[in-house]
Formats: structure tokens, sequence, C-alpha cells
């Protein structure tokens, strides 16, 4: 950050891509008529960003967010961090292309498809693509189901590479929700973004302004009465 801002002469700050998506969603994009959101980005892995206040939320600079990285199926196959079952071994970029080109090796297909294609297939109604992306869906509904039990937003924001299939994603999320979150106290919106990686960019500019005039950021201590 420093050696960027000495060349450039301007106050320079890096974040998370997840908590740039989550502060644009949060201010103008599909979460901005809530207070208290969580965005979940898709992308090679999975990240989170939360939004409380609009603000952006973290207990820590490193490596926070790493929703891909929780234990959805113990007994699952090993991730590329070395633990077994995570999220991003079951749906991710990354697990999408281990399963298309294993399909691609049994004859099923004869093209390998980017992930915003294949979404596209889904929507359309190819059996194949709704098999595959609904079951990546399920366990990504699981994940959900987590975060809503354990921090109660009033909105989830799915931002990625499958979001051309969000009537499949919204489906089968909400299937899983209603069985693993008891109704009668989940009021959490599942949202699919209907915004490109723009919005992600606009989030960016939105916390170098915040941290730049928010009194927030500028406090030498924490714990003190102000």
């Amino acid at each position: 950050e420093d050696s960027i801002g000495s060349v450039f002469s301007l106050p320079v700050f890096a974040d998370h891509n997840s908590n740039c998506f989550a502060a644009g969603e949060a201010n103008i994009g599909s979460a901005r008529h809530y207070q208290n959101m969580v965005d979940i980005l898709i992308r090679t892995g999975i990240s989170m960003g939360i939004a409380r206040n609009r603000e952006i939320f973290s207990m820590s600079e490193i490596s926070a967010g790493e929703l891909g990285h929780i234990t959805v199926n113990p007994k699952g196959g090993k991730c590329w961090c070395g633990s077994k079952g995570c999220l991003e071994t079951a749906v991710s970029g990354w697990a999408f292309n281990k399963k298309l080109k294993k399909a691609m090796r049994q004859g099923i297909i004869d093209k390998l498809y980017t992930s915003e294609e294949f979404a596209g297939l889904a929507a359309s109604g190819n059996q194949f693509a709704v098999e595959i992306l609904g079951d990546m869906f399920d366990h990504l509904g699981i994940a959900v189901a987590n975060v809503i039990s354990l921090m109660r937003p009033e909105a989830v924001v799915i931002n990625g590479c499958f979001n051309a299939a969000d009537k499949l994603m919204l489906a089968r999320i909400n299937e899983i929700i209603s069985k693993k979150v008891h109704n009668d106290i989940s009021t959490t919106e599942i949202i699919v973004s209907q915004y490109d990686d723009s919005i992600g960019a606009c989030g960016a500019a939105l916390m170098a302004i915040s941290r730049l005039y928010n009194p927030f950021y500028h406090l030498e201590a924490t714990g003190q009465q102000v």
C-alpha cells in the first residue's frame, strides 16, 4: 500500500474483493434497502463480506470471511488447503472445472464450458447442467443456512459466476434453508445479484472514501469511551 501510494502521492487502501462487493451491494446494489447483510462471492473460490449498518465489519485483517473453507462434508474430497470436505470442494469455479473435466473424460460432454456458459445452459433447462449445478447449489444452501443461523442478517446476496442460473440457485438454496433454519425465526432475504463486477469496483471506491472521512477508522485505540 505504501509503495503504491508513494508513486501516486495518494492514500492507498487494500482489502479483500468480497468486502468490496459487500460494500457495493449494501450501499448502492441489491441490498441497499437493508442495514445488515452478507455478500457471498463465488469465483475460483468462495469468500464472504459482511456489512453492518452498511459499513464493512471484520474481526480480522487476515483471511477473514473465508466461507469456502467451512466443512460441509467431513468425508468429502480433499481441498487445496489441505482439509477435507470444504465448501470449495463442492461449489466453486475450482470444483466446477474438476467436474466438467471428469464429464469430458467420460464422454458426457464434448467441450469445456465457462461457468457463465454452463449456468446459462442450466437456466435454459439442460438436464446435465441442472444436475451438476443443482448439487452444487445444495451445498451452497448448507453454507447459507449456517450463515443465517450464526448471524441472522437481513439479506444474503450471492454474487458470482453462476448467477445466470439464478432461479435454480434460489430454489435449491431456499429448499435447504427450509429444512435447516426454523421458518418462524428466519426472515433473511436471499438475493442473487443482477450486477456485474462493477459493483465491486464501486464498493472499493466507497470503502476508500469511508476510510478517509469516517472518524471510525481514525480512532487510535479501542475500548475507550468516545
